[in-house]
């Protein structure tokens, strides 16, 4: 509502893409989309790049949750270009990870591989440990897929040595 006294259109996309995300955390998926598809209007209109892309992803993760992968896939590629195209490397690392679980639920697993390496290679050349840990949790993911469990294994002990370096920096 303070949004919309001052007519501030970024305040307001990013109210309601937070709710969208909220309602999507909630199973409310035609919510969450009518929500995040309001937002895109107000992030186009202003040409704010960053919210467009947010909800880009946003939208990628709710096709994610209801299996509809191409169209998951196609969110999370759009997300990816714009933050490329802002240099947002950090927002770039969850867009590739994204992109590399949905090969991985469609079992396009070479794919897979490629992206959540991309991710990680990222992850480590700006040295976000949260991003790396993520990317090994994937790729462990991954590997299990594949019933490669020693490589499993591996890759989620070193995911867990970085949650656990994580947990007590943040502690």
């Amino acid at each position: 509502d303070l949004y919309e006294a001052l007519t501030d259109r970024a305040g307001i996309g990013r109210a309601l893409a937070s709710l969208g995300h909220l309602a999507e955390k909630r199973g409310a998926y035609d919510t969450a989309i009518q929500l995040q598809e309001a937002a895109l209007e107000h992030f186009l209109a202003i040409a704010d790049i960053a919210g467009e892309a947010d909800v880009y992803e946003h939208l990628g993760s709710i096709y994610e949750d209801l299996e509809q992968f191409p169209l998951a896939e196609s969110y999370f590629r759009k997300a990816l270009a714009l933050n490329q195209g802002q240099d947002n490397r950090l927002k770039a690392i969850i867009n590739l990870n994204n992109i590399g679980d949905v090969y991985r639920k469609t079992r396009d697993y070479p794919k897979a591989e490629t992206y959540s390496m991309a991710a990680l290679q990222l992850a480590d050349s700006l040295g976000n440990t949260y991003q790396q840990q993520s990317a090994l949790k994937d790729l462990a993911k991954l590997a299990f897929d594949q019933h490669d469990y020693q490589k499993a294994y591996l890759l989620l002990d070193s995911h867990r040595v970085l949650y656990n370096r994580l947990y007590n920096e943040e502690s």
